[in-house]
């Protein structure tokens, strides 16, 4: 007690340099608060501009491509006899036929989606490739192409074929020229990995990304929204279903851009290519890890 009170007292007594000392002590407080607020602030401004670079040289795909050069009889001399029943079955044998559609005179639609120049592959492939070392992070894709059709079925003529087209005044059915038809490149994303995949929630420029719910949404590509005057909360249809459009993306640096992307479950479903991918998209820890990926895959593709 006695040194309390004698404390108190010199405090008093000496008042000027009590008050000079709690300013000297307040005022370095508070600069070191200050430059640690401004260094904070510094390291996230920093990795928020940097962060599109964070991934150059560790990020790369791996696809399985179709050799489509010539040799001998076989037409994919890169392929086994599986793998090109595989290749036919997915694009419903490269053929779309009329003579099932109905009645002459009947309308009609119908998709279709067949593969680009990448065979698909199941999906459990994706975890084969990141438990190899020097691998972070994987994530599966499924690029295809949609093909709608529409129109009226036409008329054959004496030899069994369809008629080309109808003469104006000419009377008779519909010819070949009542059926349009259209396509656009569509991209599944695993929303899982948000970091990775054909588009991230980086290059949205207006709306949102994916959210991870089973409601149907899509991201268009800004090029394929302004070209169909399109825009968020309007819908695109695919393979029958409808897509609520929840955002428009940038198209990506140095990367293959899509029409439409949607998620990677529901692009299976409505492709009839349930546990397929025909893209890996892998984060390595370092850029030298990179060649580990290659060799494991070394009939396969891995591209930056």
């Amino acid at each position: 007690m006695f040194f309390i009170t004698y404390m108190l007292a010199e405090l008093r007594r000496r008042s000027g340099r009590t008050v000079l000392t709690a300013l000297g002590l307040a005022v370095g407080v508070g600069l070191v608060v200050t430059v640690n607020a401004l260094s904070t602030g510094l390291d996230r401004a920093q990795a928020e501009v940097l962060e599109p670079l964070t991934g150059v040289g560790t990020d790369v795909s791996v696809s399985r491509p179709i050799d489509f050069s010539p040799s001998g009889s076989g037409g994919f001399p890169s392929l086994s006899e599986e793998e090109r029943r595989q290749l036919q079955g997915e694009n419903g044998g490269g053929r779309f036929g009329l003579g099932n559609l109905g009645e002459p005179g009947d309308r009609f639609s119908r998709d279709q989606f067949v593969s680009t120049a990448q065979l698909s592959f199941p999906a459990t492939e994706v975890d084969q490739i990141r438990r190899i070392d020097g691998v972070s992070a994987a994530a599966g894709g499924l690029t295809l192409n949609s093909i709608h059709i529409e129109g009226t079925v036409p008329e054959e003529n004496a030899s069994g074929g369809f008629i080309p087209g109808q003469q104006p005044g000419a009377g008779g059915g519909p010819g070949l020229e009542s059926i349009n038809a259209s396509n656009l490149s569509v991209s599944g994303v695993d929303q899982r990995k948000e970091e990775l995949g054909a588009i991230t929630p980086g290059q949205i420029a207006s709306g949102r990304y994916f959210r991870s719910t089973d409601a149907r949404e899509a991201i268009l590509n800004e090029s394929y929204a302004s070209r169909e005057n399109l825009a968020v909360g309007n819908t695109v249809e695919l393979g029958g279903k409808r897509f609520t459009v929840v955002g428009i993306a940038q198209t990506p640096l140095g990367g293959q851009s899509s029409d439409v992307y949607v998620k990677l479950g529901q692009l299976q479903a409505v492709s009839d290519r349930v546990g397929r991918v025909n893209t890996v998209y892998v984060r390595a820890e370092s850029s030298d890890e990179v060649g580990n990926v290659a060799a494991s895959r070394a009939r396969w593709t891995v591209r930056p």
